[in-house]
């Protein structure tokens, strides 16, 4: 475009095929131009505000903490299950002894 510009203020007229070479190139860059546009406009549409950003972020924050919560609220019930396995167990094997032992009396 600059070199155009610049043949037109030289009084020199261009040739064909400069003319053609930069109507092409100006094509070019006028169908790169809309897919910025598009592009643009698509962030535009889809993008969230800070608001929503803000709202979302705290959320996630406080999802996290939830999480945490369970976690530990699992863990807390896993090892209440093995002590209460253990328990069972232990009692099982008091019950055989006493059962062992009632019929050694018998």
């Amino acid at each position: 475009n600059a070199k155009l510009q610049g043949q037109l203020e030289a009084g020199v007229a261009p040739t064909s095929s400069t003319a053609e070479a930069e109507v092409e190139q100006l094509r070019r860059e006028v169908q790169e131009l809309r897919r910025d546009k598009v592009r643009l406009e698509v962030d535009l549409a889809t993008g969230k505000s800070a608001e929503e950003y803000d709202a979302l972020s705290a959320e996630a924050g406080q999802l996290r903490e939830e999480c945490s919560s369970l976690r530990r609220a699992k863990l807390d019930a896993e090892l209440q299950l093995e002590q209460r396995h253990a328990q069972v167990e232990a009692l099982q094997a008091h019950t055989a002894r006493l059962e062992q032992t009632a019929a050694e009396l018998n």
